[in-house]
């Protein structure tokens, strides 16, 4: 059985939408500002935009087995562009036993068991000895001028009540948004494969469209429910703070168009959110709480 932690987002918003279709429309309001939304404006001036995957889909990590001569050869790949942690249950006879393993990014790993065995894994990205760096401001995750509201904050009630989502914030956006990289770093791993989303099923807790990206202090920020069909940017790109990264969309468990923003460390074969300082252009910080404004620079 595999376990994908690192993928279980609960996030709201304020807003509802789900669509199937890749197609949004482009239109400009009377002050001349540009929109993105999933039905057909009545009037004015607009165009519709077809979205499509170019890239192919990043492999996950995984363990992969077989046997030769009574030997069991397990192999461990992490295809991502940071390290990942496993965690492998092995039984010959009786109970489970667990073993921790760290495989580096882009890297494999081999073991060999004598016998045949059961096994079982699930895995963090991360490395558990990273020492995270708390004195780090963020930007809004968003264009220079633009402005949005956070729909849920710190310790929301909706779905931000426990690890790993305690300290994440959901940004309302409209479809099409494009959200920039909070702070720099190499981006590690992303997801596109998912078009439409609902909070109506837990079958969509692990179909959120996603960039992830690795920072210095080896702690991620996890970027959620984007478009697909909108990535801006590869596995292993180093990425700037203000770089666009995707379009926001409303994948995976979502009650509506939105950004779900989060920033983690492994602290050994788990993930824990941190509390982050997100500052306007003048150094001010902004509360992470529902209803907040807040501005890109």
């Amino acid at each position: 059985m595999k376990y994908l932690r690192y993928l279980t987002l609960a996030t709201a918003c304020l807003c509802a939408f789900s669509s199937a279709a890749q197609t949004v429309y482009k239109y400009q309001d009377a002050s001349g500002r540009w929109h993105f939304t999933d039905k057909a404006p009545q009037q004015g001036k607009h165009e519709q935009v077809k979205l499509s995957s170019s890239r192919d889909s990043q492999d996950k990590p995984s363990i992969t087995s077989k046997i030769e001569d009574n030997v069991t050869i397990l192999t461990a790949v992490n295809p991502w562009r940071g390290p990942v942690q496993f965690l492998l249950q092995i039984r010959k006879t009786g109970e489970y036993q667990r073993d921790s393993i760290l495989v580096e990014a882009d890297s494999t790993r081999h073991f060999k068991i004598q016998g045949q065995v059961d096994y079982q894994y699930y895995y963090i990205p991360g490395d558990p000895e990273a020492k995270p760096d708390y004195t780090v401001i963020y930007s809004p995750p968003f264009a220079s001028g633009e402005s949005y509201m956070i729909s849920q904050g710190f310790n929301g009630q909706f779905s931000h009540m426990e690890e790993p989502n305690t300290y994440a914030v959901d940004i309302a956006m409209p479809v099409g948004s494009y959200i920039h990289a909070a702070r720099g770093g190499v981006v590690m791993a992303v997801e596109e494969n998912y078009s439409i989303g609902s909070a109506a099923f837990a079958y969509f807790l692990d179909k959120a469209n996603f960039v992830m990206v690795l920072h210095d202090d080896g702690t991620t920020g996890m970027y959620a429910h984007i478009l697909q069909g909108s990535l801006q940017v590869r596995p292993g790109d180093r990425v700037e703070r203000g770089q666009a990264l995707a379009r926001s969309g409303s994948t995976g468990f979502s009650t509506g168009p939105h950004l779900h923003f989060v920033v983690r460390r492994n602290v050994g074969l788990d993930l824990q959110s941190l509390r982050f300082r997100m500052q306007d252009a003048e150094g001010n910080d902004y509360p992470i709480r529902e209803r907040t404004r807040m501005v890109g620079w």
